[in-house]
């Protein structure tokens, strides 16, 4: 399938701007990391850039999906 007008950030989506901590199970999932990363917690943690989903969206949306696994809780 071929789409247009797509741009594609490759950036987590987070209630501010900035570094954040993102843990990777190893496979194709992952989860952020809201104490960061740190070599004494384990394989496949580490930082990745994150941004305000707020700062792309300027104009009305139809339908937008977010599996936000849990982040509800730090706002």
């Amino acid at each position: 399938m071929k789409l247009d007008n797509v741009t594609l950030i490759r950036k987590a989506v987070w209630i501010k701007n900035g570094m954040i901590g993102f843990s990777s199970d190893g496979a194709d999932s992952g989860r952020i990391d809201l104490w960061g990363p740190h070599p004494s917690r384990g394989a496949g943690r580490g930082g990745v850039e994150a941004i305000r989903l707020a700062d792309y969206i300027n104009q009305p949306i139809d339908l937008l999906k977010l599996d936000i696994e849990g982040a509800e809780f730090a706002a």
